[in-house]
């Protein structure tokens, strides 16, 4: 096997024409995924889910009121595109999947690209990252992250959370990021932080090299149906 898909958190909008359910089917790769709620089993057939590993996040299992306190003074509190959001809890929860994900990769995967099924973008930004997949030798220590995209929150030092391709050595190291939060958060020193300021700075500690691609896209305006 040579490349193993990853989802983490949630899935949705997974059958939008504009999803990369396509791209999925055209890779032919085993998808791996750690969410917190059931899936059709729709979902399963169409995105080659081999392991579907549901653990719902409680963040108060994880971490104590005092210290989640601590973290809310320091982390972004609103969310333009759902002020309903937590912003704390979908930081916390989805770096949890990553590293859950990390236990469940097929032992003879070679490569791992990390996605959400929400993203939409046109069949010739798939075909640009397709090539992308199929075409490159992806180096050691080093990550491979698009500067397209809807993330941040408009804020400067971030980099993109939701779509990271990379060898299995070097994504690894990505994955448990989780492992080092709470630690990260305080060593910045700073508030207004976001999972993007911390994935940034969790990747600066790993001294993993970033090399960014080209591939434009959104997220589905229906995410939060």
């Amino acid at each position: 096997m040579d490349f193993c898909i990853l989802l983490s958190g949630r899935v949705s909008c997974y059958n939008d024409e504009l999803s990369p359910k396509h791209l999925v089917k055209t890779l032919n790769a085993s998808t791996v995924c750690s969410i917190n709620h059931n899936v059709h089993s729709d979902f399963i057939e169409l995105y080659n889910v081999v392991v579907c590993d549901i653990k719902p996040y409680i963040l108060q299992n994880h971490i104590d009121i005092s210290l989640e306190n601590k973290l809310r003074r320091l982390i972004v509190s609103n969310n333009p595109s759902n002020p309903n959001r937590d912003n704390i809890f979908s930081m916390f929860s989805m770096y949890y999947h990553h590293l859950n994900n990390s236990k469940n990769i097929p032992v003879d995967a070679k490569n791992i690209l990390l996605l959400r099924t929400d993203i939409i973008t046109s069949n010739s930004e798939y075909k640009k990252l397709l090539n992308i997949i199929q075409n490159t030798t992806f180096e050691d220590e080093t990550i491979y992250i698009p500067n397209g995209g809807e993330f941040g929150g408009g804020m400067r030092d971030v980099i993109n959370d939701q779509i990271a391709l990379g060898n299995y050595k070097s994504m690894m190291k990505y994955l448990s990021i989780y492992n080092k939060l709470v630690e990260l958060i305080h060593e910045m020193r700073r508030n207004n932080i976001n999972a993007e300021l911390v994935l940034k700075e969790h990747l600066r500690k790993c001294k993993l090299k970033i090399i960014y691609f080209d591939f434009d896209y959104k997220l589905n305006p229906r995410r939060w149906d």
